[in-house]
């Protein structure tokens, strides 16, 4: 059968907004829609529809794109009232499609159980894991969000093992959790090929030992982890700066109080930007950082690991979740525990002070990235979609 000829759904509980006439998302959705439509006959999206336009939502989804309203559901609690309006959407989806790629977690999950035609599951996250390791639950709190993971978790596990179903996970150690049903796992991506290498550094060779945080501001993020790790580091590497990219001074109100604390002795070292729009300035900061840093304590396979790397900068990110998959310790990039400080710190000592070590994270990263661009990402599930179809 022609591959060209395929008629994709795609269902995602990631959000869009419509602003005169056009549909505005994230730029990872966008990009990824976009590299799906290039390879099918045609495109059915069904998106959560975002009551009002968010800072991220700054990608246009292409008008070739047929796209389905499902309701707006910013929480797994929210898809509880829900079900029947997301699966009439669902509906109409696969009313268009031979194949339907679903990714998870979707809030309105009961709606996923009538499947008419075959799926793909692309399983984006560990919500059972987030909900274990996260310092934003403590107490009765914790365990309503344990209670919560696990049955999502479960229901994860029901829905990949059907028939005329593949699983695609973020990370291997995903797809081993969920016992390695038909499928594969594969390395999130945001860049286009073309992209990779083309923002080259700016500041010179002799400019403070940077480093660079990208990313939301949630708990698991780790940043306690990672001050702490810095007022070390400035101690072998005086002149050394932090960037963080996506909050503004002094963090969130959502920050710990612990986390506020220890910036206090270095806040004068701490640059906050703000948000950045995925694009030239982002890029930009990834090519003049010395080093991203990245320590949560649960993710998936992040796309900042590999848009860092794309544009020279070493990473070095936590051993936990889907990362392994993204980073081979030594060779593109530096894993180290989630929770331990001092062995942050080394890394980073090990980064600024060795020039033969960022030489080849440097090498080996660019290569990394090239291998994982957003194409690459799009052709791992359709030929998963492929397969699909082709089951009895």
């Amino acid at each position: 059968m022609d591959d060209s000829a395929l008629r994709l759904g795609f269902v995602t509980s990631r959000s869009a907004f419509t602003e005169r006439g056009r549909l505005l998302a994230d730029a990872g959705f966008a990009r990824l829609v976009h590299a799906l439509r290039e390879g099918v006959e045609t495109l059915t999206l069904a998106y959560s529809a975002a009551p009002r336009r968010q800072p991220l939502h700054d990608h246009v989804l292409g008008a070739e794109t047929y796209a389905v309203a499902l309701p707006w559901t910013p929480s797994l609690a929210s898809g509880v009232w829900r079900v029947r309006a997301a699966s009439a959407a669902i509906r109409e989806v696969e009313r268009r499609a031979q194949v339907v790629i679903v990714q998870l977690p979707f809030a309105t999950f009961p709606a996923l159980f009538h499947a008419r035609t075959p799926r793909v599951y692309h399983v984006c996250s560990d919500i059972a894991r987030i909900a274990r390791t996260s310092p934003a639950y403590a107490g009765a709190t914790r365990g309503l969000a344990v209670t919560a993971g696990s049955i999502t978790h479960a229901a994860h596990r029901y829905l990949t093992s059907r028939a005329r179903t593949r699983t695609v996970t973020n990370g291997h150690e995903l797809y081993q959790r969920l016992k390695q049903p038909p499928g594969s796992s594969v390395v999130s991506a945001s860049l286009f090929s073309r992209e990779v290498g083309s923002v080259t550094r700016r500041r010179p060779p002799d400019a403070p030992f940077r480093v660079l945080f990208v990313g939301y501001l949630r708990p698991e993020k780790n940043f306690a982890v990672l001050f702490r790790a810095f007022t070390r580091l400035i101690a072998d590497v005086p002149n050394a700066e932090l960037y963080v990219v996506g909050a503004e001074a002094p963090l969130d109100r959502g920050s710990s109080r612990l986390v506020l604390e220890l910036l206090k002795p270095i806040r004068e070292r701490v640059t906050f930007t703000g948000h950045l729009a995925f694009g030239p300035d982002l890029f930009q900061c990834y090519a003049d950082a010395d080093v991203l840093a990245l320590p949560s304590s649960s993710e998936g396979t992040p796309r900042v690991l590999m848009e860092a790397r794309a544009f020279g900068c070493p990473v070095i990110a936590s051993d936990v979740g889907g990362i392994p998959t993204s980073i081979s310790d030594g060779h593109d990039g530096l894993l180290a525990p989630p929770d331990d400080a001092a062995a942050w710190h080394r890394a980073l000592v090990a980064v600024a002070k060795d020039a033969e070590l960022r030489r080849v994270l440097v090498e080996h990263g660019i290569a990394t990235a090239r291998r994982h661009s957003i194409e690459a990402m799009a052709e791992h599930l359709l030929a998963e979609a492929r397969r699909a179809r082709e089951e009895r």
